[in-house]
């Protein structure tokens, strides 16, 4: 015989349904909103006798979990500590994060979650080099996500600075001049360089690590004239070369001011130059 069931959610009865006696019934139940619900049933026979099931619960979540990595890709630090922050939104609450460092497990979260806002894991101890970096969290139904890795760089040491030409003391006799030398960083493959020559600054251009590189300096002035190269890397690290000199002595330059082949109708002429 048939009976009649009503299913009750956290107090709310839905129904009565029709159920068949040693069949498995189902009914279809809307409007829920994210959270968690218990439920139970009851049936009656047609003699009125009820049963109520254990009541047991589920929970509904409208949308998964979601994590931001905010400190940006790539970002250059000149410290072995480090934030490195992240975003981490639940619409039912988050229980616990994870910071991934190179694919291992680094730490998890010390404090609660700020759910919706900024939260960060400070990193000690970081050697020189390139990480990869990623937070997985989970909410508080074991539910979890992981944010797109990212990749950040520690870098303490100033690139270093080697002087190739012209020569420390060297003399020339012209005043346009090949300024070359070769700077170094232990992490970037380039620098950025300012190269001071006398009081002109050939300003802020880049410089492959480790390999020559070469600009081209005019209008010297004559005289002892220093010269000097600095570098700075992405993580803000500044290194500076030694100062060298080249001495720049031009042969004076005269002009004829008289016109050449000029003829003259007189014993006593004038030849005019500078």
């Amino acid at each position: 015989p048939n009976m009649s069931c009503t299913v009750d959610v956290n107090g709310t009865v839905k129904g009565p349904y029709t159920a068949n006696n040693g069949s498995m019934a189902s009914e279809t139940v809307s409007g829920f909103t994210p959270g968690i619900y218990f439920w139970n049933v009851t049936c009656a026979d047609l003699a009125g006798n009820a049963k109520t099931s254990s009541t047991q619960n589920f929970t509904v979540v409208s949308t998964p979990s979601s994590v931001v990595l905010l400190t940006p890709n790539q970002s250059a630090f000149n410290t072995r500590t480090i934030n490195l922050t992240y975003n981490a939104t639940d619409s039912l609450g988050l229980n616990s994060s994870i910071l991934i460092l190179n694919g291992t497990i680094n730490q998890t979260n010390q404090t609660p979650i700020i759910n919706g806002g900024a939260n960060n894991f400070t990193v000690t101890g970081l050697a020189n080099g390139w990480y990869n970096w990623t937070v997985n969290v989970t909410n508080l139904f074991g539910l979890n996500a992981t944010a797109p890795v990212r990749t950040f760089v520690i870098e303490t040491v100033p690139p270093s600075i080697s002087l190739n030409l012209p020569s420390n003391d060297s003399v020339y006799n012209i005043n346009s001049l090949p300024f070359n030398f070769t700077a170094t960083s232990t992490v970037f493959s380039s620098v950025n360089c300012n190269l001071t020559v006398g009081s002109y600054v050939d300003e802020n251009f880049a410089a492959s690590s480790g390999i020559l590189t070469n600009r081209n300096e005019t209008n010297l002035q004559n005289g002892l004239v220093p010269w000097q190269v600095i570098c700075w890397d992405p993580a803000g690290n500044v290194g500076s070369s030694p100062t060298w000199y080249v001495n720049i002595s031009q042969p004076p330059s005269v002009y004829f001011l008289t016109p050449n082949k000029t003829y003259f109708n007189s014993s006593s002429i004038k030849l005019q130059y500078n």
